[in-house]
């Protein structure tokens, strides 16, 4: 049994100061104090935050490395490195390819879902494109995208958990994704607030990158953007990093929205944590300039985000309390995945995945199934 010491635990609805944790592989109780009978490691937090494991259910690719090198390797390297932003569990993400290509990915990503590795754990893939709208195609090459096909993801039921689409041209394939058991979330869409509506209706439960590559509010439609802020329920989205949203909409968002109903995702593609520079996405060439990765046309390509700054940015421009930003990251996804009674929040039963953080979310050491997998250099 282990145990971290005068730590500031973040639950979903509060923080318990200078408390203790003690966990195995899984969380056995919280402390007001360390008991005596602890015989493994004893971490002292030294007032610093401990916070769940993240969850990064959009992250195509990080230091180098994309989910579409249909390596499994490389993925494996990635999800190492994903330790260090406090990452304990992604969803290594699809862009809008042929057949071929993206079926690769598919394969690597879920011979790694179920390799024996050290780093965040591979919790399936996001399927985002090909079923897009050429109209808000952003970083996916138009050549690609097609008409959803029952055929090719029916092959893949075991590995992809969310799928990205334009609900235009979907037909049933919303409802037949969710008898499947896949979370179908709209996005790189034009649809009308009315369509975006129905879209909901036939089991569609989130929108992929709120704003960003969707139809906009106009006061006389509000797009799918206006529909998935008032639609009861629906999760959304984000990509908190003040370039894809302005900050000054955030607290519009979360008062839209509220605590429950937004996912803060990084979008990451392999330029994340990189050198400035020339990259790919896909085939498409990307420029990272410190700030944001765009297409040679100056359109956003994916984000150099991580996540956990996204919790920090989130919280300091909305305004609210550090337990409901870090929830966005870890609670959500977790429920969102159907996993909040494994991971997600550092509840007793729960794995032991967490990271103590800083109070600007700044990762010092990260735990993943009770042993710690990275520890900052100082």
């Amino acid at each position: 049994m282990n145990a971290i010491i005068n730590a500031n635990i973040v639950l979903k609805d509060k923080i318990l100061y200078n408390h203790a944790i003690l966990y195995d592989e899984k969380i056995l109780s919280l402390e007001p104090e360390c008991p005596s009978t602890v015989d493994g490691e004893i971490i002292n937090a030294h007032n610093l935050y401990l916070i769940p494991g993240l969850i990064d259910q959009h992250i195509h690719g990080y230091l180098g490395y994309d989910a579409m090198d249909a390596d499994v390797e490389k993925l494996l390297v990635m999800s190492k490195s994903l330790l260090e932003n406090g990452v304990t569990s992604f969803l290594p993400t699809t862009v809008s390819m042929n057949n071929n290509s993206i079926e690769k990915a598919l394969i690597s990503i879920a011979r790694a879902k179920d390799s024996k590795y050290i780093g965040a754990r591979i919790l399936g893939a996001h399927l985002e494109g090909p079923y897009l709208n050429s109209k808000k195609k952003g970083a996916h090459e138009e050549k690609y995208l097609k008409n959803p096909e029952k055929w090719f993801v029916e092959q893949f039921l075991d590995v992809i958990k969310i799928i990205t689409l334009a609900p235009e041209s979907s037909n049933d394939f919303i409802s037949w994704c969710v008898e499947k058991g896949i979370k179908v979330s709209l996005g790189h869409s034009a649809v009308s607030y009315d369509e975006a509506c129905a879209a909901f209706d036939q089991g569609a439960t989130q929108v992929t990158h709120l704003f960003n590559g969707m139809s906009g509010i106009h006061h006389q439609d509000p797009g799918l953007a206006g529909a998935a802020l008032l639609y009861k329920d629906i999760k959304v989205e984000l990509i908190a990093d003040t370039v894809h949203v302005r900050k000054e909409l955030f607290p519009l968002i979360y008062r839209t929205k509220g605590a429950k109903d937004i996912i803060l995702i990084s979008d990451c593609m392999r330029a994340g944590g990189m050198p400035a520079g020339n990259y790919k996405l896909g085939n498409l060439d990307v420029i990272n300039d410190g700030k944001s990765a765009r297409l040679t046309t100056g359109s956003l390509a994916g984000s150099i985000l991580k996540l956990n700054n996204s919790v920090h940015l989130f919280q300091k421009n909305a305004s609210i309390p550090m337990y409901e930003a870090v929830a966005m990251a870890s609670y959500n996804p977790a429920c969102q995945l159907g996993l909040e009674k494994e991971i997600g929040s550092i509840e007793p039963g729960l794995f032991a995945n967490f990271a103590l953080v800083d109070e600007k979310i700044n990762v010092k050491h990260t735990i993943l199934n009770g042993q710690v997998r990275y520890s900052c250099k100082i």
